[in-house]
């Protein structure tokens, strides 16, 4: 099921006719019952529609993140922009609570900025699956390999979840920089014909 409709709490990001903007500072706090909601998951899909305006070599832009306090080997969980070389990807970081292993793998669809995407990564609960404008995304693997690990196996104790940023070690880190448009979380995993439809349904407004 998607995960039923929650309020998150907006910090300054401005509403618009396409989504929220935010500037490198702005975020979206979701609440304490969304974080109970997901803990169970070991698959499922999140999409989301952005525009980054502002793409910084060096830096990273989340587009959600899931994290938990600051501990030994912190829980990792973030839909994200990173560059490579110079050119900018769709890329998922995940790690376990208490593992020093990070799972860091990347679509290969360049990412420029004001040009809206629709960026999705799935799991089964053994593999992963990413694509960007309904295009399936030949995964690279930066660091870790395709373990297919979600919510659940991220695991940790006290997480706290944004979108338009990420939390890890207890820090709040990787501001997005552009447009958020719609989205869907949800659990199972939906089928790539679901997240085609999304696609298909959504791309006329972006």
């Amino acid at each position: 099921k998607v995960i039923p409709r929650i309020s998150a709490t907006v910090t300054g990001a401005t509403w618009g006719s396409q989504g929220r903007t935010l500037d490198g500072d702005d975020f979206m706090t979701l609440p304490a019952a969304f974080n109970t909601s997901v803990a169970s998951h070991d698959e499922g899909t999140v999409i989301f529609w952005v525009k980054p305006t502002t793409l910084t070599a060096a830096t990273i832009y989340s587009i959600f993140g899931c994290g938990g306090a600051n501990v030994a080997e912190p829980a990792a969980f973030s839909p994200h922009f990173r560059s490579v070389a110079g050119t900018y990807y769709f890329s998922f970081l995940q790690k376990i609570e208490g593992n020093a292993t990070y799972n860091l793998p990347r679509g290969n669809t360049s990412i420029t900025v004001n040009n809206w995407y629709c960026c999705a990564i799935s799991s089964n609960g053994t593999n992963w699956f990413m694509e960007v404008n309904s295009i399936a995304q030949t995964l690279s693997f930066t660091l870790g390999s395709d373990t297919g690990n979600w919510f659940s196996d991220s695991n940790p104790a006290t997480p706290t979840s944004y979108i338009g940023a990420n939390q890890f070690d207890g820090s709040r880190i990787e501001y997005f920089t552009g447009v958020i448009g719609e989205g869907i979380i949800s659990y199972p995993m939906l089928s790539l014909s679901k997240r085609n439809d999304f696609y298909n349904s959504t791309r006329g407004r972006y």
